[in-house]
């Protein structure tokens, strides 16, 4: 019953990392990227882009904005509108959008601007596949043999590395790359990216990653003191 229950566990992982595969693979592909993706044709399209973080890959970037003063009374808020730009007229360069938040969909960032945002997209999808396979191939060796050993206490510590380390850099990167969108937009004289600060950092991913570490490291001292019996008897 173990061997059935760790066999399913490892292939719910290996399948968990093909999905991430797939979305690497739509980001690179997709609108952001080569666009040479489409499925808003295809059944049950609607479902899964109800999600913004598996939906992003297929819309423009979007980041969160201060409103700059404006020079007169109006409010802020009617200064940025969208329809300040003629129907019929051509979008100024680095052309974006005000959305309520506020923030800013960003339909006309740099070619760098777009090539260095869909990286980090596709290479967080990738890290998080591999971190699948690394748990499926532990799942599955616990079916095996026992399931202190050396290489699962190196799967736990790199996957906690991945996670703290992983984490900070999507977090500090992605910050930098839309507000240098923003900072080139064509809103760039209303709007401001809102400032980096430690509540924007990501808690969750951290806690989890120094979680992992930390089993990780009981984990090679368990290895190590299941050696020492077996020397023992």
């Amino acid at each position: 019953m173990q061997r059935i229950t760790t066999a399913t566990a490892a292939w719910g992982l290996r399948v968990a990392a093909v999905a991430s595969l797939a979305m690497a693979l739509l980001w690179a592909l997709g609108p952001n990227g080569t666009d040479s993706a489409d499925l808003v044709d295809l059944p049950g399209t609607e479902r899964l882009t109800t999600s913004e973080a598996l939906s992003g890959w297929a819309t423009a970037p979007r980041a969160a904005v201060d409103l700059r003063p404006v020079p007169d009374d109006r409010p802020a808020w009617i200064s940025v509108r969208p329809d300040s730009v003629p129907e019929g007229s051509p979008t100024p360069d680095g052309y974006a959008e005000l959305r309520i938040g506020p923030g800013v969909q960003l339909w006309d960032p740099s070619r760098a601007q777009q090539l260095a945002f869909v990286a980090l997209q596709v290479l967080t999808w990738l890290t998080i596949a591999g971190l699948w396979w690394m748990l499926a191939a532990m799942a599955a060796s616990m079916g095996r043999r026992t399931p202190f050993t050396t290489s699962n206490a190196r799967r736990l510590t790199v996957a906690g590395v991945v996670l703290l380390v992983g984490g900070l850099v999507h977090s500090i990167a992605g910050h930098v790359v839309l507000s240098r969108m923003v900072e080139s937009s064509s809103l760039a004289d209303r709007v401001r990216p809102v400032p980096y600060g430690l509540l924007d950092l990501p808690w969750g991913t951290l806690a989890v990653g120094a979680a992992v570490l930390a089993v990780g490291l009981v984990w090679r001292h368990g290895v190590t003191l299941a050696a020492d019996v077996e020397d023992l008897v």
